[in-house]
């Protein structure tokens, strides 16, 4: 990953605290719980969830941040500055351009590299892989060397979008102190972190249920950014508000990213953070309209 400066310098975010020895206990999760109409109570709130600047991800508001995060357990990002934006739509442009190309142009990019978890479980092949709920393009992010790229342009595209700054940043906010960088566990063999360019096509009979194209969970992550795309169909559960809001509905797309929240972050902070409940939807006015999305996962050995 050194091989990409340029990218990482818009993420780079002063760092000012001292880091204690270890990365602390882990206690059991908490659990975050939807109404059991969950399915009915997707609204748009009169104030659009907890946002924060992108520049103010500092200490000077680790409080601040710490509050929103406990609070509802997501962050919308906001202000990124143009270069950031155009990071994620240049991606995006580049992304959809792969995954419109013929089947056979993209299963040449599905790499014989087997990804395994943080429980040693092989979970996929890196690269181009297709279900009938969606096509993914993953890839893991502490371990490129083996990936089957379409193209260098794609390539370089698509790795200028680790988020890796921003959720190493945020991890040291939480926990209170400067916590190892990505660089350091890829050094040591710990990054298990993954990132995912997919395609849902949103067409009957291609999602987990009638109106679900994946099901409501939490991720077994750290942190997770997705950037806001331009078709519906992420939803995060608000715990704060009792609702599910519907990402795209209350944020400005390609403009804005969700920062959000997962088990193992729950266990780093002994429960203080419960980890994001979220869902892709596929709402009646979405169907046969094809949603392109990017998501990245923080994930690190030791906090397993």
């Amino acid at each position: 990953m050194e091989a990409l400066p340029l990218a990482f310098q818009y993420y780079c975010l002063e760092h000012g605290a001292r880091k204690p020895a270890s990365v602390g206990s882990v206690t059991a999760e908490k659990t975050v719980m939807a109404p059991e109409n969950s399915d009915k109570t997707t609204s748009t709130p009169q104030k659009p969830g907890p946002r924060m600047k992108l520049k103010d991800l500092t200490w000077k508001n680790k409080a601040l941040f710490n509050e929103l995060m406990e609070r509802h357990t997501f962050v919308v990002l906001t202000d990124l500055g143009e270069r950031v934006e155009a990071l994620y739509t240049d991606l995006r442009a580049a992304m959809q351009a792969f995954f419109e190309q013929d089947r056979a142009c993209k299963d040449v990019c599905t790499s014989k590299y087997i990804y395994r978890n943080e429980n040693k479980t092989p979970m996929w092949y890196a690269g181009y892989e297709c279900t009938h709920v969606r096509e993914c393009f993953r890839a893991h992010a502490g371990d490129l060397s083996r990936m089957q790229w379409p193209s260098a342009d794609f390539e370089e595209k698509y790795l200028a979008l680790v988020c890796q700054s921003i959720c190493d940043k945020s991890l040291s906010l939480t926990l209170g102190y400067i916590t190892d960088s990505a660089h350091a566990h890829q050094s040591a063999g710990e990054d298990l972190s993954v990132c995912y360019g997919l395609h849902y096509p949103n067409k009957v009979g291609t999602g987990q249920s009638n109106s679900e194209n994946v099901f409501e969970h939490i991720d077994p992550s750290l942190y997770v950014i997705e950037p806001v795309t331009d078709v519906a169909g992420l939803d995060v559960f608000d715990p704060h508000s009792g609702q599910w809001l519907s990402v795209e509905q209350v944020c400005t797309p390609h403009k804005e990213w969700v920062l959000f929240c997962g088990k193992a972050l729950t266990r780093a902070t002994d429960g203080r953070v419960p980890g994001t409940l979220h869902r892709v939807t596929r709402p009646d006015h979405t169907r046969d309209i094809s949603r392109y999305c990017f998501i990245y996962e923080q994930k690190y050995q030791p906090y397993f």
